[in-house]
C-alpha cells in the first residue's frame, strides 16, 4: 500500500467522500480536495493503484494554498463518512490492570478483564463534535451513554482528555488507521471503500477500548484486592536483615528457576507473582510451586 496516494476525495456534486471507482477517470470526476479545495484527478491506470492527484501538480505546478491532504487524511475522512452512513462495529473485549509492589520491591502488575468483545450499531452519529474538551471524529449514543470513536494515525494521537471523562458511562474507543486499513489481504476484488467499511467493521486488532464505564469501578476493586493479597503476603515475609549500624542491609532480590508444570493436567491456579499454572498434583494452591510466593495464587476460572 503506497501511502503516499490518494485513495478518497470530495465529490462537489453532493458533497460525499468517494473512491476512484466511484467516479470516472481524469477532470471530469468532479472531485476537489477537502484540504486546499484544488480540483482533483482520478488515476485509473494499469501500473500504480488507482489514486487521485491534485490537478495542479500533474503538469510539475504547485497549488496556490499549502495543502496537507494526505492518504491518513483522506482515509479518516472517508471512515467518518462511512460510520456516519450507519455501520455495526465489532469491539474487543475490554481489559485493564493495576500494579502494587511486594514486600521485596517487586512491581507486581495485574491485568484482569472487564467486559466482553460485543457488536455496537451506531445510529445517527455526530461528526466532528465536541466532548470532553475534545473535537472527537464520531459521536453517537448507545444505550443513552455517549459512545465516542477517535482515529489515530502517526502525528494524531488520542487527547489526554478522552482518557477520563466526566461523563461516567461514557466510551471511547481508537481506532487506528494504518496502512492495514486498505490492506487487499484476502480483498483483491474489493475497491477502497469496501475495504475500509470492512476493516471499520470486523478489525478488532485496530480497535482500544480508551475510556469504557467500567473501568473506573473495577479499577478501585482489583487495586484493594491486589494490596490485600500483598499485604498477606507482607504479613509472611521474614524480618529485613539489618546491619551492625542497625541500618537496613541490602537484600538481593528473590529469584527461581522456571519450572514445568505437570504435562496433560489442567491448571486450577495462578501465581500473580510470576504468572505460573499448575494443577493439584504439584501441591494445592499455596505457596506457588516455582517462586514459592505465599497468599499470591488464585483459582483459574
Amino acid at each position: 500500500m503506497d501511502v503516499t496516494l490518494i485513495p478518497f476525495a470530495l465529490r462537489e456534486a453532493d458533497q460525499r467522500f468517494v473512491g476512484v471507482g466511484d467516479v470516472v477517470a481524469g477532470l471530469a470526476c468532479g472531485c476537489i480536495c477537502p484540504s486546499c479545495k484544488s480540483r482533483l484527478i482520478a488515476r485509473k491506470g494499469a501500473i500504480k493503484v488507482w489514486h487521485f492527484a491534485h490537478a495542479s501538480r500533474a503538469d510539475g505546478q504547485q497549488t496556490e494554498t499549502d495543502c496537507d491532504y494526505s492518504w491518513a487524511v483522506s482515509v479518516r475522512l472517508m471512515a467518518r463518512q462511512l460510520v456516519g452512513d450507519g455501520l455495526h462495529l465489532e469491539l474487543p473485549p475490554v481489559t485493564d490492570s493495576v500494579e502494587a509492589a511486594d514486600p521485596w520491591g517487586q512491581v507486581i502488575h495485574h491485568v484482569y478483564p472487564v467486559a466482553p468483545a460485543q457488536t455496537v450499531a451506531i445510529d445517527q452519529p455526530r461528526i466532528d463534535a465536541p466532548f470532553a474538551g475534545a473535537l472527537v471524529d464520531v459521536l453517537a449514543f448507545v444505550d443513552g451513554c455517549p459512545f465516542v470513536i477517535y482515529f489515530t494515525y502517526p502525528g494524531r494521537s488520542v487527547p489526554e482528555a478522552l482518557k477520563a471523562p466526566a461523563t461516567p458511562c461514557a466510551g471511547v474507543v481508537a481506532i487506528s488507521l494504518g496502512q492495514h486499513a486498505l490492506s487487499q489481504d484476502g480483498a483483491a476484488d474489493l475497491d477502497d471503500r469496501q475495504r475500509l467499511t470492512a476493516f471499520l467493521r470486523e478489525h478488532l486488532a485496530s480497535k482500544v477500548w480508551v475510556h469504557h464505564p467500567g473501568m473506573p469501578g473495577r479499577r478501585l476493586v482489583e487495586l484493594e484486592q491486589l494490596k490485600v493479597r500483598l499485604s498477606a503476603q507482607r504479613s509472611m515475609a521474614p524480618p529485613r536483615n539489618t546491619s551492625s549500624r542497625g541500618e537496613p542491609a541490602v537484600i538481593a532480590p528473590r529469584t527461581y528457576a522456571p519450572i514445568q508444570a505437570t504435562p496433560g493436567e489442567t491448571p486450577r491456579y495462578v501465581c500473580v507473582n510470576c504468572e505460573f499454572r499448575w494443577g493439584d498434583s504439584m501441591g494445592g494452591r499455596s505457596p506457588c510451586p516455582q517462586c514459592g510466593s505465599l497468599f499470591m495464587t488464585t483459582f483459574i476460572r
